[in-house]
């Protein structure tokens, strides 16, 4: 998917971003397992996911779509607009609606040290 994304999709006036950022394709470092190890950290990824708040529509049975999983916000909340945020001290999701009133916290549990440096983090699963 990240080859598709960065060598074949549209991004910048028609090009790729490969095409257009020629000089990204490769940073020069050699990458080892090793040093990621070592120096990966899920409180920056956790830091990361909170600077975002992402809009979703609620489907017809109340839930929302999240890194390929659906969350339950609520039937009562069906086909509503909400913006989805990651508390970072909790490893929960809050759903707001477009008012700011929260209407669901859910623990994040596919943002995990495992789950991301195994690259599972959007595999398909069963509503939470």
């Amino acid at each position: 998917m990240d080859e598709i994304q960065r060598q074949e999709y549209p991004s910048v006036a028609g090009q790729s971003r490969c095409e257009a950022f020629p000089q990204l394709v490769h940073s020069g470092r050699a990458y080892t397992r090793e040093w990621e190890e070592a120096h990966w950290s899920l409180a920056l990824v956790a830091a990361n996911l909170a600077s975002y708040a992402v809009r979703r529509r609620v489907d017809a049975s109340g839930a929302i779509s999240l890194y390929n999983r659906r969350h339950s916000v609520g039937i009562i909340h069906k086909r509503k607009n909400v913006h989805v945020m990651f508390d970072p001290e909790t490893h929960e999701w809050i759903v707001a609606d477009e008012d700011g009133r929260q209407l669901s916290r859910q623990l994040a549990t596919r943002i995990s040290r495992e789950d991301i440096m195994n690259l599972t983090v959007s595999l398909r699963g069963k509503i939470t």
